[in-house]
């Protein structure tokens, strides 16, 4: 029997100590005092619920407050049916001086299912108690069947209820709250006897039984299905009627090492591959519900077998491998089944190289000019370092192909109609694995007059060195250019340099960018180009002593050009952008009378002597771009005088002979030499700007100088000679600024409806004569003065007005000629140490503010008119003879002498 005290403490203890103690027990205290003689002994009233069962003996101990002080009697009773007891009322006389009385109470086992039926147990005392007290029974008949449990057996890990491959499974009970033992047991199929035995195989520590609630059970040794019985008791050795058993399946077994492959993608090799992906093969895994790869360097140790939940785990068995560093890889591969077992690994080697791109080697082909369309093999010379296939992903369009276009594995190319020349473009090639690289195709467009050079020597003459038909992609040779070929240099050549070796009539030469070689001109031998130019792009030309002769144009725009002593004849232009170029001592000649021409240098270089014979009725001349200059002679002879001249500026350190220049120029000549130059200018025409810059030696003038636009002294030292110098032109206004240069003679001649005027900077200072023409009706000259030593005569003046002054000052006679229209507006004065000025005809200083100054020297009117609008001055000693004429001024000062 169990045996169970609880001990409750109150103002008096009453301990309740009872055998066979009910499992659920509950006891309410209250305090319940009587107004009683204070000297008798306090009883606790204890009530509520004091559960028994059947089997039990219930036994109260009284404890009291202190001990009697006499014998005293108490008394007890049961009531609310008694019969469900053995003793139901009783009573005993308690001794001096005791502490505590114990009343026992048996319930009758009668096997009546009594649940929950409640007794009063009253106890009371004589006047030695100052109170009694009652206590509620209840009584429980437990001797009912129990209720079956419920039982389920787990894996230790995966909780899975069917399945383990552990020998230790947990166990989850139910419905056993009033079991207080429990049998757990692999062959006690049939219900035990007792809570005390036949629990067989059971591993409690009581015959089998376990005396607390289990939570585990150990499986016998052996795979397969296993069936775990449970019993159950309760206090009173009631036991289920069972029997209630579990089922698990125990499979210690473990799984089969899986046979692993690995091979490439693209070409099933098992020992190499050029992808980080390969395939993975796996078999023998009979059983396995999961799969782990483990991919790392062969030489590294066998990985450690994952955990059951190892992420590496997947439900799906894997297909793929990528592998995560190039050489030598090994996949290692574990089987998991459903109870958790881990197989050994399965491995497979493979050895994984980085996929190389394509080796593309460059293309190169001839195609015909205006060819149909070619097919080129790009891929003949093209590899792949894993000898695998490659294709034709792209292509790019070249600059000179019409059409270009994939076609298979080979691409198609036709030059655009009228194109020779090299051209290329570009290609994509892939390989199976997704490497790519990009191949050049170089496709030479050849003329049959394409220089080869095959002929193994650099004559022009040999047939061999041109390429002629073209066979297979390949030149097979042909003939030298005719008048109406074109000779065309580039890259195509095998041998690019080249030989004039007799002299030579093309329509052009192409010299195209690209071309390394270099042609040189016979001693002797002439070259004549056509309308088609001479162009050189690249490479070098080297002239001789004999002359070039272009009817078309001469383009230089790279490569280089020396031309020693020869005349280079050109019809249209000579156009240079850039390159390397020595002109020697040779002569750049522009001829053609009925063509216009370009002269462009770019200020890159000099040239020895330009000979400008240009100009005809229909007018065309000769363009000049930017700067050129000319180290030795300038020449220009224009054949019509309305041919423009226009353009930059011609630097000249050399002589310069210009017979009839033309009226239609913008032209600038700057005269820079160093030592003595004579300028010339003979004919019609003008030159629209003159400037002298020279460094050293004496600028010789000779002939008649006529400039339009502009004349600006900068440097130098200016020798006139007998030459007359003129400031010309119609149509547009002149600025002279000639410092300290002195001019033999002078003419002014303007005048037209645009009314060009004259403006002067400074003194010019004339040692001959001057003439004045103007015609237009508002022409004038501004500013500065004129100072002559010679004649002066006006004519054409169509206006009257302007500032500049006019002073004579020769040492000998002087004539003043004014035949027609007004005279010059600025002052007018005479300052002469010796001879006369002479009045040749009327004389009308008619602008405001206009004076007449006579500093020194006589004035002879000879009889005809003078008038002066302003003021008329004669210094001391001056003379003012008329001689006849008639006189008259705004004012005069006289401090010399008029005579009548």
């Amino acid at each position: 029997m169990l045996y169970v005290c609880r001990k409750v403490l109150f103002l008096i203890t009453l301990f309740f100590l009872f055998s066979g103690c009910s499992l659920s027990q509950s006891f309410e205290v209250s305090e319940d005092l009587s107004s009683v003689d204070s000297n008798a002994v306090l009883l606790s009233v204890h009530q509520k619920n004091i559960s028994l069962n059947e089997n039990n003996i219930l036994t109260l101990v009284l404890v009291f407050d202190k001990n009697l002080p006499s014998d005293s009697s108490i008394s007890w009773s049961i009531e609310n049916g008694t019969s469900d007891f053995s003793t139901t009322s009783g009573g005993d006389t308690i001794s001096k001086g005791s502490s505590s009385f114990s009343i026992s109470i048996a319930p009758i086992n009668d096997s009546v299912h009594e649940p929950s039926k409640y007794y009063t147990l009253s106890i009371s005392g004589d006047q030695s108690f100052k109170n009694s007290l009652n206590v509620e029974i209840t009584l429980n008949d437990d001797d009912s069947p129990l209720d079956d449990p419920t039982l389920t057996l787990l894996d230790t890990i995966t909780s899975s209820t069917t399945l383990t491959n552990q020998s230790t499974v947990n166990v989850n009970l139910g419905s056993d709250s009033t079991s207080v033992f429990w049998c757990l047991s692999e062959v006690q199929t049939t219900k035990p006897t007792s809570n005390s035995s036949d629990c067989n195989g059971g591993q409690g520590s009581s015959n089998g039984w376990h005396t607390s609630r289990p939570s585990s059970f150990i499986l016998s040794s052996g795979d397969g299905s296993k069936s775990v019985y449970l019993w159950i008791a309760d206090i009173h050795g009631n036991i289920n009627s069972g029997p209630i058993n579990a089922t698990i399946e125990l499979d210690t077994s473990g799984l089969p090492i899986p046979t692993v492959s690995l091979n490439d993608a693209l070409n099933n090799s098992t020992s190499q591959t050029y992808n980080s992906t390969v395939n993975l093969a796996i078999t023998s895994d009979s059983g396995a519900t999961k799969w782990c790869v483990i991919e790392q360097a062969s030489a590294s140790s066998i990985p450690s077998t994952p955990a059951y939940d190892d992420p590496c785990f997947t439900a799906i068995k894997p297909t793929q491998v990528s592998l995560s560093s190039t050489g030598n890889r090994s996949a290692y591969v574990y089987l998991l089944d459903s109870t958790l077992n881990i197989s050994s690994p399965g491995v497979a080697s493979i050895t994984y190289s980085l996929n190389q791109n394509p080796i593309l080697a460059l293309d190169s082909t001839v195609v015909a000019k205006d060819s149909s369309p070619v097919l080129i093999d790009v891929l003949a010379n093209d590899s792949d370092p894993e000898s695998e296939s490659l294709t034709i992903t792209a292509k790019t369009d070249g600059s000179n192909g019409a059409t270009i276009s994939i076609s298979g594995n080979k691409i198609s190319y036709q030059p655009n109609a009228g194109y020779y020349g090299i051209d290329s473009f570009t290609y994509t090639v892939e390989d199976p694995r997704g490497g790519s690289s990009v191949g050049t195709v170089n496709v030479r467009v050849m003329t049959p007059f394409t220089w080869t050079g095959l002929a193994g020597d650099n004559n022009w003459s040999s047939n061999n060195n041109w390429c002629g038909t073209i066979t297979s992609g390949a030149c097979a040779g042909g003939a030298p250019p005719g008048t109406g070929d074109v000779a065309v240099f580039n890259s195509a050549c095998t041998n690019c340099n080249a030989t004039i070796n007799s002299s030579i009539d093309v329509a052009g030469i192409e010299m195209q960018a690209g071309y390394t070689g270099s042609i040189v001109q016979g001693s002797g031998v002439t070259i004549s180009v056509g309308t088609q130019d001479l162009n050189i792009g690249s490479g070098t030309l080297v002239g001789s002593n004999a002359d070039f002769t272009l009817t078309g144009s001469f383009n230089i725009s790279g490569g280089s050009f020396s031309a020693p002593s020869a005349t280079i004849n050109i019809y249209k232009n000579f156009i240079y952008s850039s390159g390397s170029v020595d002109m020697g001592m040779s002569t750049l000649r522009f001829y053609g009378k009925p063509q216009g021409s370009i002269l462009t240098t770019a200020n890159a270089f000099p040239l020895y002597n330009l000979d400008v014979d240009k100009g005809f009725d229909g007018g065309p001349g000769l363009d000049v771009t930017g700067t050129v200059y000319v180290s030795n002679t300038l020449s220009v002879n224009f054949g019509y005088s309305a041919s423009p001249f226009n353009g930059g500026v011609i630097e000249a350190a050399g002589d310069v002979y210009i017979n009839n220049a033309t009226v239609n120029t913008s032209i600038k000549i700057k005269l820079v030499g160093n030592s003595n130059q004579i300028y010339s200018q003979v004919g019609g025409g003008l030159i629209a700007d003159l400037e002298f810059a020279s460094t050293g030696g004496t600028i010789t003038l000779e002939g008649y100088i006529r400039v339009k636009r502009e004349v600006l002294y900068t440097s130098g030292n200016i020798d006139a000679g007998t030459s007359t110098f003129s400031i010309a032109g119609r149509h547009w206004h002149s600025q002279v600024n000639l410092g300290p240069v002195v001019l033999n003679n002078l003419q002014i001649e303007k005048g037209y409806d645009a009314y060009p005027d004259v403006y002067i900077v400074g003194t010019i200072n004339v040692s001959g004569d001057l003439g004045i023409n103007m015609n237009g009706a508002g022409d004038y000259m501004y500013n500065g003065a004129i100072d002559v030593k010679g004649n002066v005569s006006v004519s054409g003046i169509g206006g009257v007005g302007g500032s500049t002054q006019l002073i004579l000052s020769g040492t000998g006679d002087q004539t003043i000629t004014h035949t027609s229209g007004g005279f010059p507006g600025g002052n007018l004065t005479v300052n002469k140490s010796s001879g006369n000025i002479i009045l040749n005809s009327a004389l009308n200083l008619s602008v405001t503010n206009q004076s007449f100054y006579i500093q020194s020297g006589t004035v002879n009117m000879s009889g005809y008119d003078l008038t002066v609008n302003n003021i008329l001055t004669l210094d001391s000693g001056a003379v003012l003879n008329q001689g006849g004429g008639a006189l008259s001024y705004g004012s005069v000062v006289n401090n010399g002498t008029i005579n009548p």
